[in-house]
C-alpha cells in the first residue's frame, strides 16, 4: 500500500513541477522524518492512542476524555512553553 502512495504521490509532483519538485519534495520528507520532535510526538501520540483504548476497553470513555484533554493541554504548553487553557 506504501508502495503505491509513494508512486502516486512521486508521479502527481513529477508532472506538476518536474525533477526539482520531487528533490524539494524528498528534502521535506527527509528534513521531517528525522526531526526528533516528530519522533516525539508520534510517541507520544501512540502512548495517548494506546491508552484511550484501554480506557474504552474498560467501559471508561467520559473519563478518559477528560484525561486526554489534560494530557494534550500539557503537552501543548510544553512544546510552546506557554500556559494553554482549554477552551471553556
Amino acid at each position: 500500500m506504501e508502495t503505491l502512495i509513494g508512486f502516486a504521490v512521486g508521479f502527481f509532483v513529477g508532472t506538476q513541477y518536474g525533477r526539482d519538485g520531487i528533490a524539494k519534495l524528498k528534502e521535506s520528507w527527509d528534513a521531517v522524518s528525522t526531526n526528533p520532535e516528530v519522533h516525539q510526538l508520534i510517541r507520544t501520540g501512540a502512548s495517548m492512542a494506546g491508552s484511550a483504548v484501554r480506557q474504552v476497553m474498560s467501559g471508561g470513555a467520559g473519563a478518559m476524555i477528560g484525561e486526554v484533554t489534560d494530557m494534550i493541554t500539557r503537552k501543548a504548553s510544553e512544546m510552546t512553553g506557554t500556559n494553554v487553557r482549554p477552551a471553556a
